[in-house]
Formats: structure tokens, C-alpha cells, sequence
């Protein structure tokens, strides 16, 4: 028995003899660094890897630029792609990649440094399921013109679901004796194009009804509203509503009547009247949630006959153009 333990032992290190001979037989591998072509921006340097490459077919340059560090940077390349990076309205950027297998990665991340990691992660895929994004986002729509050109025409927001929002803001008399007042609206049935919604503001102007006399005008203002929006450019939206209602109205003013002045120079009157307003904001989104109004509201202002006497005939309706400012936040 011990001389055919002996043998086998023999046997094994003759194999082991020989596997190392063969080892040292072999040429040195090559150390030479086999470069990767990033299309469409240059060539970066990394051990050869077959098929190791990031054709880039849409990307912002300083969001391709920060890619190709993390891919440069990426020792298991092991795979290409075809990459698109397309920045949204939301301040995001949104990635479709294709493998040449037919897969296709689609994941939106909030700046270039995410984007880089994600990149890598593919490129290193080894045949595993793509490396999760660290938020759950819902598909953005994209329409890609003709086979070929891998020319992405659009990228609209992520959510084409109705969104209610606020907006908020101050107002500033742009015509007749000027004025100010705040004023907000809300969203409260919100449609893709069209809302329903609230508005309600509070002016203090200076009225002078054809010229005769002066009113300092303060109106209270709750109306429901109508509103129309629609999308210009990423981040960018023009905002439109009408509003019918009624105003609380407070009064005080020069008396313009000639036969009574003498007695009362000054008259003072508190009342509900009919009130009316049309606004128009641009809209600029600082955030995906936040964003800037600014635009015009003209209001309509009822003058009842109690107060303007037999000069006018009956009630006087002015018009006040008011600038706005403000902010508008969905919820």
C-alpha cells in the first residue's frame, strides 16, 4: 500500500512539474494599454477589454465629460453601449442606454455625478440585473425621430398627471394713480391643460373717475377661477385664468358732486360689488416642486352711484393693470 501511495504522490508533482514548466514556457502577457473609444468626445486609456465602449448619441458636453471620467475610471468594463442623456424639466437628467444584446437601461438621476456612477455600472454589467437607482421615478415619454439618427426630439416631464398647485404673490399698480395689494390662487381640480381653482386678493388703488375727483379704493376679493397652462420650454410654462366674482369694497373719497361738496367734501362707503379679473404668469421652476410667477392681473373695479352722485350717471367701472410677483409651489 505504501508503494502506491508513493506512486500517486510521484504521479502529482509530475503534473504539477509539468504545468509549471509549461507556465514558465508562456510569454509574458501584454502589458500594453489598449485604448477605449468614447464616440463623439475622445479616447481614454484602460486595460483591453473586447467590446468595452460608451458611444455617446445625445449628451450635454459638461454631463458626457463628467461620464467618461467614471468610465475611465471603471476597471471591469466588459461591455458597450449607446447612450442618451437628455436633461428634463425637472432639473434631472434622464438616461436610455442599449446594449448591443437589444437590453435597454432607462433610469433619471439628479445630476452628472449620478449619471457617471449609473454609466459605469453598465458598462460593468455582467449579465446581472442593472444596479438600482437610489429613488423609485416614474418612465419619461421620448420620441426618437428616425432609426438611425438616435436623435431624441423630446423629453417631456416625467408625469403627464394633472398637478395642483398655489401661487402666491404681491401686486403693483402699473396704471391710473397706481396701488398695490397681494394676491394668491389655487389649483383645485387640476387637468392636463385646463384647472379649476380659487383666486383671491386684496388691492388698494387710487381712482379718478373721469378725471373728476379722487377714491381711495381698498378691495377684498374671493372668485372662483378658471386657468389655462401650457409648457413653453424645460422649467418654463405660461399660466392664463379668468376670474368672476364679487369684491368687498371700501371707499373713501373727494366728492365730485358740485351741488353737495360744499356740505360734504369728502365721501366714505363700504359695499359688495361685482368684480372681474384676467391674469397672465410666466412661470419658472427653481425646483422640481418651487418655482417663480411673474406676470400682470387686470382688475375690474365697481364704483357704485351712492357714492359718485348724479355726475356719472350711475355706477363707474374702472380698470387697474397691477404687476405681479410671487411664487408657485406644487403640491
Amino acid at each position: 500500500m505504501s508503494a502506491h501511495i508513493s506512486m500517486r504522490v510521484l504521479g502529482a508533482a509530475t503534473i504539477v512539474a509539468g504545468m509549471a514548466g509549461s507556465a514558465l514556457a508562456q510569454p509574458a502577457p501584454d502589458d500594453r494599454q489598449e485604448p477605449v473609444v468614447v464616440q463623439g468626445v475622445h479616447e481614454v486609456s484602460r486595460p483591453a477589454y473586447p467590446g468595452c465602449s460608451v458611444t455617446f448619441l445625445r449628451a450635454p458636453d459638461e454631463v458626457r465629460a463628467v461620464i467618461e471620467k467614471w468610465v475611465a475610471a471603471e476597471p471591469d468594463c466588459s461591455t458597450s453601449i449607446e447612450l442618451r442623456v437628455v436633461p428634463t424639466e425637472r432639473n434631472t437628467l434622464y438616461l436610455v442606454a442599449t446594449r448591443p444584446d437589444g437590453r435597454i437601461h432607462e433610469r433619471e438621476v439628479p445630476d452628472a455625478a449620478a449619471a457617471g456612477v449609473l454609466v459605469a455600472s453598465w458598462v460593468a454589467d455582467d449579465g446581472t440585473a442593472p444596479v438600482a437607482p437610489p429613488e423609485p421615478v416614474t418612465p419619461t415619454a421620448v420620441r426618437i425621430e428616425a432609426p438611425g439618427n438616435a436623435v431624441i426630439a423630446s423629453a417631456p416631464r416625467t408625469s403627464t398627471r394633472p398637478e395642483h398647485a398655489i401661487t402666491v404673490g404681491g401686486l403693483l399698480g402699473m396704471s391710473g394713480g397706481g396701488g398695490s395689494g397681494y394676491r394668491g390662487d389655487a389649483d383645485l381640480i387640476a387637468g392636463r391643460f385646463l384647472s379649476l381653482g380659487l383666486s383671491a386678493s386684496t388691492s388698494h388703488a387710487y381712482i379718478t373717475p373721469q378725471g373728476q375727483g379722487w377714491f381711495d379704493v381698498t378691495s377684498y376679493r374671493v372668485m372662483p377661477e378658471v386657468s389655462a397652462h401650457v409648457t413653453l420650454l424645460a422649467g418654463l410654462s405660461l399660466r392664463a385664468s379668468v376670474a368672476v366674482g364679487a369684491e368687498y369694497q371700501s371707499a373713501h373719497g373727494q366728492n365730485p358732486n358740485p351741488a353737495t361738496a360744499h356740505a360734504m367734501p369728502t365721501l366714505t362707503a363700504t359695499t359688495w360689488q361685482r368684480a372681474a379679473e384676467v391674469a397672465a404668469t410666466v412661470n419658472y421652476d427653481i425646483t422640481p416642486r418651487v418655482g417663480i410667477a411673474v406676470g400682470a392681473v387686470l382688475f375690474s373695479t365697481l364704483l357704485e352711484p351712492n357714492i359718485l352722485g348724479d355726475n356719472f350717471g350711475g355706477e363707474y367701472v374702472d380698470y387697474q393693470l397691477m404687476g405681479f410677483g410671487g411664487a408657485r409651489v406644487r403640491l
